[in-house]
This record gives C-alpha cells, sequence and structure tokens, in this order.
C-alpha cells in the first residue's frame, strides 16, 4: 500500500508567547499520521512541553538543540488521528522571544503497528545533509530548521518533493520534504545564509496488504458429510486434500459486494495450515487458521459466523 501525502498547514509565526495553535484537517483514508515540526529561537533552551490535535496529546519524535543562532527543532506525530477539521495547539517550557514557529502534514498508508524506521539527525552553519537508510517501499519526510534575522532561502536537494515552509516574526524558517525510500536516500537542504541549522529525517513505513490467493476448496455448511469440491466442481477424495490451501465456507453468509482487502479478513474463508489422513478410518483432519475445521463448522451453524 502507497504511502499518500495528504495536506500541509502552518502558524504564520510569531514571539513571546507559550503556546500557539492553528487548524489543520485530516482527509479519510486509513493508516493515519499527523507530524508536527516546531522551532523555538531564544537565547535559552526553548523546548516544546506539548502537542495537541483535537485535544489528544501527539508523541515526542526527536529534537535538536543549536546554540548558533539560537535554534530549538522538534518532531512529534500522532497516529490515526481523527479525521477532519482539528485545532493544533503547541506549547512550549517557556515563551521564545527572538521567534517562534510551526507546521503540520498529514499522509495515508502508513504502518500503525510500525511506521516509523531510523531517524536520521545533523546540525551545522548553513548547508545540511544527511543519508537515510530506508526501503523502497518506504517515504523518507524530513525537517531543516535555521534561524535568521534577514530573509533567507532554501533550496531542497535533487529528488526530493517540497511540502511546505513556515516562518516566524523574525526571518527563521522551517522547511519541509519528503522523497521516495531507497538502500540509502540523501536528504539536503542548500540556503543563501550560513547561520545555524538543524535537520532531521526518518522513513515512514507503509502498510502492507495481504496477498489475496486463490480459493481452491469450497465447502458446504450444511452438507452432513462435509465433502470438499476443487475450484472445478469436483468432490475431493479425502487422502487428496492438500494443507496450505483457501476453503470458502458457503450457505451461512448473505451474498456481499463488500471486496475485502485480503483473504484474512474475509469471514467466510478459512485457510487451510494442516491435513492429516487416516486411511484406515478414510478419516481427515484439518486444522484451519480459525481452528480445527469441525469446531468451524460447528461456531458458523452456531452463530453465522466465526469473525
Amino acid at each position: 500500500m502507497a504511502i499518500v501525502f495528504d495536506v500541509w498547514s502552518e502558524h504564520p509565526g510569531t514571539s513571546g508567547v507559550v503556546a500557539i495553535n492553528w487548524n489543520h484537517t485530516v482527509a479519510a483514508g486509513t493508516g493515519r499520521i499527523l507530524i508536527v515540526q516546531t522551532g523555538a529561537f531564544d537565547n535559552a533552551l526553548r523546548t516544546v512541553a506539548s502537542v495537541t490535535f483535537g485535544g489528544v496529546a501527539l508523541t515526542y519524535l526527536v529534537g535538536s538543540r543549536l546554540t548558533i543562532g539560537d535554534t530549538d527543532s522538534e518532531i512529534w506525530y500522532l497516529l490515526d488521528p481523527v479525521v477532519g477539521l482539528g485545532n493544533i495547539v503547541v506549547t512550549w517550557n517557556a515563551a521564545p522571544v527572538k521567534g517562534q514557529g510551526a507546521g503540520a502534514r498529514s499522509y495515508q498508508g502508513i504502518d500503525i503497528d510500525d511506521p516509523l524506521g531510523v531517524i536520521a539527525t545533523t546540525t551545522g552553519a548553513g548547508n545540511l545533509n544527511v543519508n537515510v537508510n530506508s526501503e523502497d517501499d518506504e517515504l523518507v519526510v524530513d525537517f531543516y530548521l535555521q534561524g535568521s534575522t534577514i530573509a533567507i532561502t532554501h533550496t531542497k536537494g535533487a529528488g526530493q518533493t517540497f511540502r511546505g515552509d513556515f516562518s516566524t516574526s523574525r526571518s527563521d524558517k522551517g522547511s519541509t520534504s519528503e522523497e521516495a525510500g531507497a538502500a540509502l536516500v540523501n536528504m539536503a537542504w542548500t540556503s543563501t545564509s550560513v547561520n545555524g541549522a538543524t535537520l532531521a529525517a526518518i522513513p515512514l513505513k507503509p502498510a502492507t496488504l495481504l496477498a489475496i490467493r486463490a480459493i481452491e476448496y469450497t465447502i458446504d455448511a450444511w452438507d452432513i458429510e462435509q465433502r470438499i469440491f476443487d475450484s472445478a466442481g469436483h468432490e475431493v477424495p479425502r487422502y487428496k486434500i492438500k494443507p496450505n490451501k483457501w476453503c470458502r465456507i458457503v450457505g451461512l453468509e448473505s451474498t456481499t459486494a463488500e471486496v475485502y482487502i485480503s483473504n484474512y479478513n474475509d469471514p467466510t474463508l478459512v485457510y487451510f495450515e494442516s491435513v492429516t489422513y487416516d486411511g484406515e478410518g478414510d478419516q481427515v483432519q484439518i486444522i484451519a487458521n480459525r481452528g480445527d475445521l469441525p469446531e468451524v463448522m460447528l461456531a458458523r451453524l452456531t452463530s453465522g459466523s466465526t469473525g
């Protein structure tokens, strides 16, 4: 499943307040993630105390402190944010006097159980780049932040797609981009300023759809002999029933137009994990992914579905 960019939003930038807020709209879709990037500029350390979206707390991911330019950069994220319009609130431990700002972007198609790869970070003066280890189906996202009292221009590296930027009440600037994953991805930014800057990049991991394999067997839930038929409609002798095959149980579930993302999600299907045949009694024991096949049948006859 491909990772899809949703939308970027940002606060117009200010200084001297403890908290800022703005609206962000998350589109409907599965595997959602919201990423918030923050920037604070002051003579003292100004870390973020909390970030919320619609009142739900985000999780801290990474931060960098650079005394050159008094730059404090942080990234926070939220998995499965609520769909629709919500208010993002960023609160610092103390009000940044020189300047502060933040931006947010959302994506779909993330693996909610394992969403993030290994973070790569660097700091320095002016132009920065960092190498990120990722995979072909991942998406590398970054955040480049630089402090400045005069207007500056940030230019993304080759192959990167610009996604948004924000400024503060001064000319401090944060910029974001993304690039398709690969064994090694170099995320780079150049600037018209040599002031101190920070750069962080991390791969987002996509959701993996379970493959839909051919359905080899069919069994009628109301057949007292529990005969199994092949895809051509022929009865399969018990000694020829094989494991590692999908079987559809018909007769209980109503016909539906719903298309399931995988065989595992289809309540009418069971997967034959093992098959043991007893030639003496012409008996076969089938262990399916939902349990022993007779137990599966009984559960279906009782409730209409094993879930």
